[in-house]
């Protein structure tokens, strides 16, 4: 049985770069569900 992990980009490096001050994403450990 092979176990295959799958990596998908979820925002874009120039997304990043473009927020607002004081704003952010958060990466949280889990198995939780995205939102927008």
């Amino acid at each position: 049985m092979n176990n295959v992990e799958r990596k998908k980009i979820l925002v874009m490096p120039s997304e990043i770069m473009n927020l607002p001050d004081l704003t952010c994403y958060v990466k949280l450990a889990g198995n939780f569900p995205s939102q927008n």
